[in-house]
């Protein structure tokens, strides 16, 4: 008899874009569900490198470039 992975995991019938936003409401309710749950993508690392870069110029004494 084959297994199929909809009989060994829960696949929902449809995704849909929201179903994968991360609400901080509810995140901040269950803080270990929310951490489990959390899946760090390459484009978040690339994002908070970003943010991260931005703040580091800001903070910085202001010196010439040239």
């Amino acid at each position: 008899m084959p297994r199929y992975i909809r009989d060994l995991i829960d696949l929902p019938e449809q995704v849909h874009r929201g179903d994968f936003v991360l609400r901080l409401t509810e995140g901040v309710e269950h803080p270990a569900e929310t951490v489990d749950s959390y899946v760090v993508t390459p484009q978040l690392v690339e994002a908070f490198d970003n943010a991260l870069g931005f703040i580091r110029s800001a903070l910085q004494p202001p010196t010439s470039k040239a």
